[in-house]
């Protein structure tokens, strides 16, 4: 799905784009939603793929949980640590956010 401005990818798109396409893009900020799975063994080359062709672009991710099922903190790996805001399911179901 594409507008003027914005390309979207599924992971497993991303993962199947041509490295020719992925040049074309020229992305000012990458955004990457529920970013835990990019450390799926699959779907980690996609993303590594588009963020090695632009080193200095900008990257926004977001995700319930950043820890994987096989405790991979993975705003550690993407992100070096770098978060914004935690909030955990038990303090949104608490204060209802």
């Amino acid at each position: 799905m594409n507008n003027k401005n914005t390309t979207f990818f599924t992971y497993q798109g991303l993962l199947l784009a041509k490295d020719e396409y992925i040049c074309s893009l020229n992305p000012e900020i990458i955004i990457i939603d529920e970013f835990h799975r990019c450390g799926g063994k699959e779907w980690k080359n996609g993303v590594e793929k588009l963020l090695a062709f632009y080193p200095n672009t900008k990257v926004l991710g977001t995700t319930a949980t950043p820890i994987r099922s096989d405790s991979r903190d993975m705003s550690e790996e993407l992100f070096y640590g770098n978060i914004a805001n935690v909030l955990s399911v038990h303090e949104a179901i608490i204060t209802k956010r």
